[in-house]
């Protein structure tokens, strides 16, 4: 592991993804969390609390250094799950998304909560505001880079305060599962997103200010393995995939190839 580490560490250059049809995250998060209401009491949203727990490493990380009480923004929070996460964990959210059809309803559905609609390039938050930011997939969507996006965390957190941010990690087997799915991405008309090596990212992040604490993979996607399989599943609507996720994940968990997402972990030390 540690020797796939350092050579996915070798690798240069940002890969940049496009797509011949731009339908974002935050627009499925959307369309998804209208049709049902923003409704996160259901057995679904009991599984994801309890994979978050037991085997995510993102929240290993926010617990060693958030403390019940504090405050955390979530940059693009899509359907709010992580913010009422937090919450279950005596962790105070805001959350933030740039749809505002999204922040409507989520307001409706949560009133107790603050969201805010805005950008993470120019973030309706005043300075020093917050102990914690989290942002999974979302700082990669700036064809411009992630800079902007990491001073404006920079300039809202505290002092003492950590930012982890995830992107999708560029390494051979992710950029041939984009391929497989989305073919020769740089004659598409739209760009989607950026795909960062370790070292790329942990370089944006000490950049924008932050002392950087850790860096690495945080997460694995069935994707990179069986690209075909994952576009064919998608296709057929959400339960198709979680079933096929399911019974192919105790492969993929055992195969380096399948790692997906790298995140880092900064603080930050002075203004």
């Amino acid at each position: 592991m540690i020797a796939l580490i350092f050579l996915i560490s070798e690798i240069s250059g940002l890969y940049k993804e496009h797509r011949q049809e731009l339908f974002t995250s935050t627009q499925w998060a959307v369309n998804q969390g209208v049709q049902s209401g923003l409704t996160l009491n259901s057995l679904k949203t009991q599984w994801f609390n309890l994979k978050i727990r037991l085997f995510d490493r993102r929240w290993r990380e926010i617990r060693k250094r958030i403390k019940p009480g504090q405050l955390v923004l979530d940059g693009g929070c899509g359907m709010g799950e992580w913010v009422q996460f937090l919450k279950l964990n005596g962790i105070g959210g805001i959350g933030l998304d740039y749809a505002a059809e999204m922040i409507r309803s989520l307001k409706q559905t949560y009133p107790e909560t603050e969201w805010v609609q805005g950008e993470l390039q120019h973030l309706p938050i005043p300075d020093n505001h917050v102990d914690g930011i989290i942002s999974w997939g979302v700082i990669e969507h700036d064809e411009n880079g992630p800079q902007e996006a990491l001073k404006e965390f920079h300039r809202v957190c505290k002092v003492g305060g950590s930012i982890f941010v995830t992107v999708p990690f560029n390494t051979p087997h992710a950029r041939r599962s984009s391929m497989s799915q989305f073919g020769d991405t740089q004659n598409n008309e739209h760009f989607f997103q950026y795909y960062m090596t370790d070292t790329e990212l942990g370089n944006f992040v000490k950049e924008a200010g932050f002392e950087v604490e850790w860096v690495g993979a945080s997460s694995r996607h069935y994707a990179l393995v069986f690209p075909r399989l994952y576009y064919a599943a998608v296709k057929r609507g959400v339960i198709v995939n979680s079933l096929v996720q399911l019974l192919v994940m105790p492969i993929v968990a055992l195969l380096p190839s399948s790692l997906s997402m790298v995140m880092a972990v900064g603080r930050k030390t002075h203004e």
